[in-house]
């Protein structure tokens, strides 16, 4: 999985069923036979494609506000 800031095109977050989320882009490479592992936790989870899991709305806030002209955000990553 990538480490590339998410965005409102190909690289919008979405939340894996175990909580982890990653952008589309991500989920598209790392989907096989409509499965796709969690790269973190090792999970399995179902999806035929990237419109099966869900878009994070929180984090698509996040960035939007970023995106916002003279918005000063602070993003900690637990990285």
């Amino acid at each position: 999985m990538c480490s590339r800031q998410y965005n409102e095109d190909d690289r919008t977050p979405r939340t894996l069923a175990c909580g982890h989320t990653f952008c589309t882009l991500c989920i598209i490479n790392g989907i096989s036979a409509a499965e796709i592992t969690c790269p973190l936790c090792q999970r399995l989870h179902h999806a035929v494609g990237p419109r099966d899991i869900p878009v994070s709305l929180s984090l698509l806030r996040v960035v939007r506000t970023a995106a916002t002209p003279g918005r000063l955000m602070i993003i900690i990553s637990l990285f």
